[in-house]
């Protein structure tokens, strides 16, 4: 049986190459270990950024996104693109990831991005540029960043999502087993898709069922669909 397989930033835990040299510790993410399988990376250094390093930031040019070094100016924007670009091309059957927050690679939906000025910021609630091409092209994931998770709710909604996902994966050759087990789960989610899930199902529609499983995991639960597949 394999285990759910995450990309999670090198910092959270495996190494120290944050930009001041050091790298973050989670509780969380160490109480994973035993459980899943990690793909680590760290962009910045990847494209030959050295640790400790003089800190990156996302500036706005005119509405152009560029990763540009302050203090020398220089400009890593096609650097971290090709580099994530190639990367993610070439990544194997991953389940879910956990990104650094508020880093301008890795962070998801809270980055910074500066005015060109320097003086000033634009707004706190941009991806890096290395998690926009990861949500580009595995967005059906679950995809959070490190401080998100601290919330208990959302690290359910996560853990729920990938080990839902892992399970569909070890039971491949029987979605009417898969389906059968998860099927109230999957009903708390949306009634409609699951419907649809169950027609598939009983049809055995494989490449169907797969797609519109990951639709149905980019809702999310709440209490009240909680209440109407109990009373259902």
């Amino acid at each position: 049986m394999r285990r759910p397989k995450l990309l999670i930033s090198k910092c959270l835990g495996f190494e120290n190459c944050r930009y001041n040299g050091q790298g973050s510790s989670s509780k969380f993410i160490d109480s994973l270990k035993d459980y899943v399988e990690f793909c680590t990376v760290c962009p910045e250094v990847e494209i030959g950024l050295s640790t400790p390093r003089e800190a990156i930031r996302i500036v706005d040019y005119n509405n152009e996104k560029k990763l540009i070094q302050p203090k020398s100016n220089k400009d890593y924007t096609d650097q971290m693109k090709k580099f994530s670009q190639n990367y993610i091309s070439k990544l194997e059957d991953i389940d879910g990831c956990i990104l650094k927050s508020k880093s301008p690679s890795c962070g998801v939906r809270d980055v910074k991005v500066y005015h060109k000025s320097g003086q000033s910021t634009l707004t706190n609630e941009s991806n890096g540029f290395f998690a926009d091409e990861i949500l580009n092209s595995h967005g059906y994931l679950p995809i959070e960043n490190e401080g998100r998770l601290k919330n208990y709710s959302i690290r359910d909604e996560f853990l729920t999502k990938l080990f839902m996902i892992n399970n569909f994966k070890n039971e491949k050759c029987d979605i009417k087993k898969f389906h059968q087990n998860n099927e109230l789960l999957l009903k708390n989610y949306d009634v409609k898709i699951f419907s649809h899930l169950n027609n598939m199902c009983k049809n055995e529609e494989y490449e169907n069922y797969a797609k519109t499983l990951f639709q149905l995991l980019n809702e999310n639960r709440n209490t009240k669909k909680n209440i109407q597949t109990i009373l259902d």
